[in-house]
């Protein structure tokens, strides 16, 4: 529920959130920072519909260490969700982004890099053949969002959204 929400403490959490979250409407919270550790067994979890992530950045909880896209299919809701570092330059990924791969749900209060000098764009590398510095495909909504950082694609790149829209 809203009020007692399943937490998410270390990457194994995060990783399983789409085999946890097929039936009903479910609340995660972020009570940690959550490490990654550039694992190249991470499998990016798709949020389902009516489904809530609470990164808690507004209280110093971060995502870093990532490699590979955050959120494979958002149909939910995200918010306060930080990444700090990520570095996809080891991993042969044709399509990749920062945070989201295709947005349907709500984006809010999230980013990927740091404009507070804690962190600068040589933590943020985001390359693949197709590399976008936030979302892919967003076909609904991102607000008070940003990325900061180096993307580089080699056959299509964008620093914040790939393209607004379904896919074809």
């Amino acid at each position: 529920t809203l009020e007692n929400p399943l937490q998410v403490r270390v990457k194994e959490h995060l990783h399983s959130l789409g085999a946890a979250n097929k039936t009903t409407a479910k609340y995660y919270k972020q009570t940690h920072d959550v490490n990654i550790n550039f694992a190249e067994d991470y499998t990016s979890p798709t949020l389902e519909v009516e489904s809530c992530y609470d990164g808690s950045s507004d209280v110093g909880c971060v995502i870093k260490n990532a490699s590979d896209t955050i959120f494979e299919v958002n149909n939910g809701t995200i918010t306060n969700t930080q990444v700090v570092s990520f570095d996809s330059r080891n991993l042969s990924k044709d399509n990749i982004a920062g945070f989201v791969m295709e947005n349907n749900g709500v984006i809010k209060n999230c980013s990927v890099g740091s404009i507070n000098g804690e962190n600068n764009e040589d933590n943020i590398v985001i390359q693949g053949t197709n590399a976008y510095g936030f979302v892919a495909i967003n076909s609904n909504q991102i607000s008070n969002c940003y990325a900061v950082g180096i993307v580089i694609g080699t056959e299509e790149a964008a620093g914040f959204v790939g393209s607004n829209g379904k896919r074809h």
